[in-house]
């Protein structure tokens, strides 16, 4: 039997595991195939198909070893016995990093003060119907996910771009841009959407809905006030998008900083192989996402299992 651990099941898991399934006939020439998908969020029950049988675990992974050429053992942080397989799939996404300590103290307060803060990544719902017109709102830009997140703010509250400006419609907050914590986080990964921002923003401070800090504004907690203080400014909304372009050391996701704090991931390789710090590619460990893709990563992942020469994409 072939055995394939697939950590993850959001919507890159679940679709890898449909491929794999509608492939493996084509490619395991009969063999049995074996599917642990592992993911602590409540998962969509799968039914078994001819061939292949699938076992959901509702747990987070934390830990991969063996070798290269060998079985991989997947360990669980509930302490359950290691998933022992033939070919490991990560399938997290884009897992986004954890706080900094300044963070972490940002949400303290806001809880503490019954105030507004948010570390949203990419495609997260953020509910801030509550925020009324043309208060004082704080946030971090982080680029085109920045766009994503004041659209409701501007253009859902009546606002329209036209000819290059924006018309507000009063509806709007004031939106206080702040730099960046670091830098490096700002990579875009959409340069088109990174680029429409870029003309967005300045038309949106030609209009005077927004306004860019630079980062010698210092950012505080104020408990007497009760407000999240930047200079004159003081709001009861902060909101630090994370990106998710962090070093994986940082990453919210267990797994991928153990792996990255012993050296084992660096990066991917072009067909979505790991890669260790050295450029090495493991030959049995793999992801799935933008690089490799669903279809490729399912095929990838049967040609190692059936022994045959891996697809490699354009």
């Amino acid at each position: 039997m072939h055995r394939v651990v697939l950590v993850g099941a959001g919507s890159r898991g679940t679709g890898v595991l449909a491929r794999l399934v509608a492939s493996a006939p084509e490619f395991l020439d009969g063999r049995p195939l074996l599917v642990d998908v592992v993911d602590p969020r409540p998962l969509p029950q799968a039914a078994d198909a001819p061939g292949v049988t699938i076992r959901i675990h509702r747990a987070t992974a934390v830990d991969l070893a063996g070798d290269p050429d060998g079985p991989q053992s997947v360990a669980l942080e509930s302490g359950a016995c290691p998933l022992e397989t033939d070919v490991v799939l990560l399938a997290q996404g884009r897992p986004g990093t954890r706080p900094t300590p300044g963070q972490w103290a940002c949400a303290d307060f806001a809880d503490w003060h019954g105030l507004r803060y948010r570390r949203p990544r990419e495609g997260d719902p953020v509910d801030l119907a509550d925020v009324p017109a043309g208060v004082d709102i704080l946030v971090r830009d982080a680029g085109p996910l920045t766009d994503d997140l004041i659209a409701p703010l501007t253009l859902g509250r009546g606002g329209y771009y036209a000819y290059g400006d924006y018309r507000p419609s009063g509806g709007e907050p004031r939106v206080h841009l702040l730099p960046p914590v670091r830098p490096e986080w700002t990579g875009p990964a959409r340069p088109e959407a990174a680029a429409v921002w870029s003309e967005r923003r300045a038309a949106l401070v030609r209009a005077g809905v927004a306004v860019v800090h630079p980062g010698a504004d210092a950012l505080h907690a104020d408990a007497t006030r009760a407000a999240f203080v930047l200079g004159p400014i003081a709001s009861r909304t902060l909101i630090e998008p994370d990106t998710g372009h962090g070093p994986l050391r940082a990453s919210a996701d267990p797994l991928l900083r153990t792996l990255a704090e012993r050296g084992e991931l660096a990066g991917w390789s072009g067909d979505g192989a790991l890669l260790d710090r050295h450029g090495h590619a493991h030959p049995r460990r793999f992801a799935s996402g933008a690089l490799p893709g669903v279809d490729i990563s399912a095929r990838t992942v049967l040609s190692v299992l059936a022994g045959t020469p891996v697809p490699v994409p354009a």
